[in-house]
This record gives structure tokens, sequence and C-alpha cells, in this order.
């Protein structure tokens, strides 16, 4: 099992609403009683959520914490879910693991960031183990350290490309670095184990059904 984690908090305004800052310090302590040790740090960067999670990889790799668990300014952990999380690094050793975040699509339709092996697309309801994904979205992200080795720097980008009549397309960071991942070698999985909050309008979490 991992023993020592270091969260990101990932900002482009630096403001943290308090819910997210206190599900955080409480995955900290959670992960301490589990005999993992656990460190809060905030990666800021206005001009967007790349560059952002580029600074919050710098700072991590100044330091000697074995993982990187990004958590984006909206979403909320569950206490447990650094020792989750953890365990299933265990099961997958050196694979990129997520936790499963909510959101929505065309701002009414609730789906969750995961999307399987196989070109299913996104799911839309919770998955009730480990699913191996082809992407897996940023905001609950636990990233072994030689990872970014595999990746290079810049480990995070934001790819557009202009399609004749259709017009520009854009690869979010997260799905292009969860494709660099996968052509290195390793695997991208989501534990259904962890199911965060995601802040929007509402907590979409309540859309899926279930407890967190």
């Amino acid at each position: 099992m991992p023993t020592s984690v270091e969260i990101c908090l990932c900002s482009r305004d630096g403001r943290f609403d308090r819910d997210v800052m206190v599900a955080a310090e409480a995955a900290c302590v959670c992960a301490a009683n589990h005999g993992i040790g656990c460190e809060l740090a905030v990666a800021v960067d206005q001009y967007g959520v790349a560059p952002v999670r580029n600074r919050g990889t710098a700072a991590f790799l100044s330091r000697d914490h074995g993982y990187l668990l990004f958590v984006d300014d909206d979403v909320i952990l569950p206490e447990a879910a650094v020792a989750l999380l953890s365990q299933a690094a265990t099961r997958h050793p050196g694979d990129l693991i997520g936790g499963c975040v909510p959101s929505l699509l065309d701002g009414c339709r609730p789906y969750v960031q995961v999307a399987p092996v196989g070109g299913m697309g996104w799911l839309h309801e919770w998955p009730e183990s480990d699913v191996e994904a082809e992407r897996i979205g940023g905001g609950c992200m636990l990233i072994p350290r030689g990872l970014f080795s595999l990746v290079g720097c810049p480990w995070f980008r934001w790819l557009e490309r202009y399609v004749e009549g259709k017009g520009l397309r854009a690869l979010s960071e997260d799905a292009d670095f969860c494709n660099r991942v996968r052509e290195g070698g390793r695997r991208v999985w989501a534990t259904g184990a962890v199911r965060c909050g995601h802040k929007k309008q509402i907590d979409v979490a309540t859309l899926i059904g279930g407890e967190m």
C-alpha cells in the first residue's frame, strides 16, 4: 500500500469552497489512521487547468511523497478516499487510479467521469468495483510518481485542433494524460469504492443515486 500521498487542491482563482477543504482535511486524517502519510498542497494558475496541474506536479516532484492525488476545487472527497484509493493502487501497482466523480452532460444529464475500456462511453451509474478505463476525470486522480517520468513534461496538455466544417475540437488535459499513460504501457483504473461529490449548481452526486 502507498505509504505517502500528497493531496493537491487545484484552482484557477485560488478560492476553495469550505466543504471541499474540510473533506480533504478529513481524508488526510483518515489516511493517517490507516498508516498513510498525507499532506495537503494547493496549486493555482489563472490560465487554465493544465497549467494548474503542471504547477502542482512540479511542486510534488520537489518533495518526497510517492503518490500525488489531484482534487479539483469543486470536488468533495469521501473521508476514506485516500485509504480506499491506496488500496486500489496496491491492487494495480504502477497504474493510474481514479475515484468516481459525477458530472453533467449538456447541463442536465448526470454521468460518472469514467469511460471503460471498450468504447462504451461514460458510465451513467456508479461502478460497483474497479473498472479499467480508457479515461477518467482529473478531479480525483491518484498518480504514482513514476508515471510523470513515463509521460514526460509538459505532463498535462490541453490539445486543440481544427476540423474542417466542424470547427475547433479539444482534448482535455485529463484525457490526454490517460492516453499517454496507456500508450506508455500502464493501465488506468477507477475504483467504485470512492464516490466523490461534485459541486456545480447542485451536488451532482445526488442525481446518480445511492450514498457516497
